[in-house]
């Protein structure tokens, strides 16, 4: 049986990380329906280029599996934020797909001092499925 979807998106705005932040876990969403993420969208008002000492580390989990990460480190294989811009990360295909009822979560650590960044955004673009 084909289930009809629906594409929609949901945004969070997470603010201001400061430099030498606690690590962070918190729920974002708690989902409604089933659904399956397409894709997850990191964006922030401020320039942070991956470094090798000091950085971030924001992870999409589902409270044990990370669905989609980003690191803004080490400086050679590390991510970049640009100031208005956002990267985007493909979902795990194993965690893709949620039941209502799951709770989504936002977990930030930093290694060393980690980076101050303004602005820091979140946006999952999913599939909602109907019955």
């Amino acid at each position: 049986m084909v289930r009809p979807y629906v594409k929609k998106s949901k945004v969070f705005f997470i603010g201001d990380i400061v430099q030498d932040p606690s690590a962070l876990d918190m729920i974002l969403w708690e989902l409604e329906t089933d659904i399956k993420i397409d894709k997850v969208r990191f964006g922030a008002d401020t320039d942070a280029a991956a470094q090798d000492t000091n950085y971030n580390q924001y992870k999409i989990t589902d409270g044990t599996n990370t669905i989609a990460s980003l690191t803004n480190g080490p400086a050679a294989s590390g991510d970049d934020f640009s100031a208005g811009d956002f990267t985007d990360k493909d979902p795990a295909a194993a965690y893709a797909e949620q039941d209502a009822g799951a709770k989504i979560h936002l977990t930030f650590a930093k290694t060393g001092t980690g980076r101050a960044v303004s602005g820091v955004t979140i946006q999952i673009d999913y599939y909602e499925y109907g019955e």
